[in-house]
């Protein structure tokens, strides 16, 4: 989890894997060499900073994305408002003050789709998959709920989520 002033952002860590959905992406999105892809990394993690210290997490920071025809929720950070970059993370803004990061990568140029992109297509679908089970898991109640402020996410680490 990753505290500021206005939002907290946590990630996803499934069972058996080293690292979480957000530190897979910036451990990948590391390695870029090209030294523009570098620079929207740093975007990105300069506009998580912005939103998550000044603004709050209000949708017009993050682009809509949307996959209504699977009925999920992902968006990407950021939206064009904050910067034009091909660079998508994927993530599900749960309240102007919760948002859950997932993993991403650069998207092909053009007029093309997230779910059309070869690089950023298995990224999206499984962040579409990731918000119906956290919205189901918080409708629920057993394994995450809010506090009574709804601006914490309450998890039991021994109750691992099952989609």
């Amino acid at each position: 989890m990753y505290v500021h002033s206005q939002v907290r952002w946590y990630t996803v860590h499934f069972t058996g894997s080293e690292r979480t959905e957000y530190a897979d992406f910036l451990a990948r999105m590391g390695m870029e060499t090209d030294p523009k892809h570098q620079r929207d990394l740093n975007d990105v993690k300069a506009a998580i900073q912005t939103i998550g210290n000044k603004y709050g997490a209000h949708l017009r920071y993050f682009r809509d994305e949307q996959d209504i025809a699977h009925r999920g929720k992902a968006m990407a950070v950021p939206s064009t408002l904050v910067m034009r970059s091909q660079l998508r993370l994927y993530c599900h803004v749960l309240s102007t003050k919760v948002v859950i990061l997932f993993n991403g990568n650069f998207k092909t140029k053009g007029p093309i789709s997230a779910q059309d992109c070869l690089r950023v297509e298995p990224h999206f679908t499984k962040a579409n998959q990731l918000t119906r089970i956290i919205d189901q898991a918080l409708e629920d109640g057993e394994h995450l709920h809010w506090d009574n402020t709804r601006t914490v996410l309450v998890y039991d680490q021994n109750k691992p989520i099952n989609p």
